[in-house]
């Protein structure tokens, strides 16, 4: 897979705190997620949220990569998707397939249209993700971070100062 050749850019590191960590599991079987956004388009905002999904191994075309539908988090796409013309807008949109090397990511705005395939394969699909949510912005809905780690302050500008925290708590052994 190739980078997007317009990432977003609207979120600087200034800007996001960590809204969402964990996986996303596609057992062999798994059928195909309905083509979606994981947030609306809403005037005047941007990007509320930024989304990192990350392959925990080789993502080969029959374990259902994620097609991902570059440049649909805009207005007029979010129209077109949630009125009459979307089998209009989804033929006409390139389509990128997440074919992923182990280690490698899709990094995409909430907003863009998006799917995990079924899963034809006999090996389970793990994609690792997590979000960061524009600061100033309350909430975006439902989230998977853990309530204890929601007002640790993780950001994206904060790093170096929660991958201290995290490394003076080493296991035990024995």
């Amino acid at each position: 897979m190739q980078p997007h050749p317009h990432p977003p850019t609207h979120l600087s590191p200034a800007h996001g705190r960590l809204y969402e960590l964990a996986a996303l599991i596609s057992d062999p079987g798994s059928r195909a997620q309905p083509l979606h956004a994981d947030f609306p388009y809403r005037e005047g905002e941007g990007a509320a949220i930024v989304i990192a999904f990350v392959a925990l191994q080789d993502v080969e075309p029959d374990m259902g990569p994620t097609d991902i539908l570059p440049r649909t988090h805009t207005a007029e796409a979010h129209a077109r998707f949630n009125g009459a013309e979307r089998l209009a807008l989804v033929r006409e949109c390139p389509n990128t397939r997440g074919l992923l090397a182990l280690g490698d990511a899709n990094v995409i705005d909430a907003r863009t249209l998006h799917c995990g395939g079924g899963n034809d394969s006999l090996k389970r699909r793990v994609l690792f993700y997590c979000s960061f949510l524009r600061r100033g912005r309350a909430t975006a809905g439902t989230h998977s971070l853990l309530p204890a780690l929601r007002s640790a302050g993780y950001a994206l500008d904060n790093t170096e100062e929660w991958v201290d925290r995290a490394s003076e708590h080493k296991p035990e052994t024995g």
